[in-house]
């Protein structure tokens, strides 16, 4: 027993290493990110908090993908507070990220020193990840990163439970985020191909297609079970709500999401705390049945403009990244190098489908993670390969790790201690002002958490171009308790003479009034 504990130690004294790096970094700046929320974080809170009560109808959500909120469950049952249990979840999310990209490098067969290289480069990445905001895309990279290390295993071409972990993987991938099902089947489907290709005997070529199916199979069931139960909600098929409401984000004359949607909008059910716990059928623009050539040329313009804003993502996690995927297709070029083609095929594709919507910094972390493996695999291959001196290498390698830490660095100005929203709501309690109908007038964000952290519903903003008039006509449609008006909207509009002022303070500024 303990020969074998020894051994264990022995075997992935690395891997723990780095995981120990990365914990105590996380402990030492943990309370600079504690109550750092984001409006799609009270979302999953939400639904996991409606599974808990027993209220699946409520739950089960088209835009807002099951399985991040699922594994939040554990620990809203032992009454963690919900936002300490997100970031709870998310550290451990990065240790089994550290895990998966510790494996890959070994099937890359990077030696310990560059797989060590990596994975301390990865770690102010990774506690970057991790605290900065509350989201699935950390999940997604893991389960990305696993499937991968599956399609990459010397046994997926000789034994057919591979295919099953493949299809495993890609389906969880898909219940953390609907963006993994057509990337899933693309990457897949091709890489099979690539695969194919390498056998000329016809036994190993049907193999080879008998685990795509077996492995299309599995993906198909578990999707296709959570497809099935959400297109019986919404009453209509779709294996996402999402994608039909990030087209209209996207669409002409329509401002960003959801802190500059202006105007009130009903929650779609009673547990929700504001619209956006579920916004699948909310309608931005006018739907139409005819697409005119104007619709197209914006399209095509977006699609441009997405592209060089994906390439200053790109350029923001080393202004070598770019770089390194340039020299990865011409060094790999050659047909031996197959793994490596799966691998990089997987880095050109995984941005393409983000060119047709608003696209975020974290929706491209599985690509930056699979860009920093690149990089230990060149800087690898040219010290294995004798192309550069062991000093030039090891000076190279250096350089690189700095330009790795560049994004870390620039969100520093992200951390926000919270607690005055949070003193705030605790003073919003004592005025018995939870479990109320908000609506507010400026500031949207901190509207959005305080109506969290304070246990109220928030209903929207009402923009400064609204009239006074129409503001309180507004408020008596969708039966409004409390009018919260902040900052700049205070020196617009005054409802003293309408409703009662119940909370007047300076900072932040904010003046509350009881309309009923």
């Amino acid at each position: 027993m303990k020969d074998s504990f020894l051994n264990f130690l022995k075997r992935n004294h690395l891997l723990l290493n780095v995981i120990g790096v990365y914990l105590l970094t996380l402990i030492i700046i943990f309370p600079l990110f504690r109550f750092v929320l984001n409006p799609d974080g009270i979302s999953y809170i939400n639904i996991a908090k409606k599974y808990l009560s027993g209220n699946v109808n409520f739950a089960v959500n088209g835009y807002w993908s099951p399985l991040f909120s699922w594994l939040l469950l554990p620990f809203l049952a032992l009454n963690i507070e919900a936002l300490l249990a997100t970031k709870i979840l998310s550290i451990i999310i990065g240790i089994f990220l550290l895990i998966a990209v510790n494996k890959l490098l070994i099937s890359q067969k990077i030696t310990d020193i560059w797989r060590a290289w990596a994975l301390f480069t990865l770690i102010p990445l990774l506690v970057m990840f991790t605290l900065i905001v509350v989201t699935p895309d950390l999940l997604l990279c893991v389960m990305l990163i696993n499937y991968l290390n599956s399609l990459l295993d010397k046994t997926f071409t000789k034994y057919r439970d591979q295919a099953l972990t493949v299809g495993w993987f890609g389906a969880l991938a898909y219940l953390t985020k609907a963006y993994a099902l057509l990337f899933f089947l693309v990457h897949f489907t091709v890489s099979i191909w690539i695969i194919y290709r390498r056998y000329k005997l016809a036994t190993r070529k049907r193999f080879i297609l008998s685990q795509w199916l077996i492995g299309m199979f599995i993906f198909i069931v578990i999707s296709g079970s959570w497809s099935f139960i959400i297109s019986k909600k919404y009453h209509r098929l779709t294996f996402s709500t999402a994608g039909e409401f990030n087209r209209q984000l996207s669409a002409k004359g329509v401002i960003t999401y959801p802190k500059h949607i202006v105007g009130l909008i009903e929650p779609l059910d009673k547990l929700s705390t504001s619209y956006w716990d579920d916004p699948s059928n909310i309608q931005l623009v006018n739907p139409s049945k005819h697409i005119s050539i104007a619709d197209v040329l914006y399209r095509l313009k977006l699609i441009y403009h997405n592209f060089l804003k994906i390439l200053g993502f790109i350029n923001s996690l080393s202004i070598f990244a770019l770089t390194i995927i340039i020299f990865s297709i011409f060094i790999y070029s050659r047909r031996i190098y197959i793994r490596k083609h799966i691998m990089l095929f997987m880095v050109l594709i995984y941005p393409l489908f983000y060119l047709l919507i608003i696209t975020e910094e974290r929706h491209l972390w599985s690509m930056f993670v699979l860009i920093l493996v690149l990089a230990a695999g060149l800087l690898n291959y040219w010290q294995y390969h004798n192309k550069l001196s062991k000093l030039l290498i090891l000076f190279t390698g250096f350089i690189v790790f700095i330009s790795f830490q560049y994004l870390p660095w620039m969100v520093r100005h992200m951390k926000k201690p919270g607690n005055e929203l949070v003193i705030l709501s605790q003073q919003l309690n004592r005025l018995d002002i939870n479990k109320k109908r908000i609506a507010s007038l400026g500031n949207n964000p901190d509207s959005l958490y305080l109506a969290y952290y304070s246990n109220n519903i928030y209903l929207g903003e009402l923009g400064l171009n609204f009239t006074k008039n129409e503001i309180i006509k507004e408020i008596n449609n969708l039966k409004i308790n409390y009018l919260w008006i902040w900052e700049d909207a205070i020196n617009i509009f005054n409802f003293s003479d309408k409703y009662q002022v119940v909370f007047n303070i300076k900072t932040p500024r904010l003046i509350i009034y009881k309309v009923q």
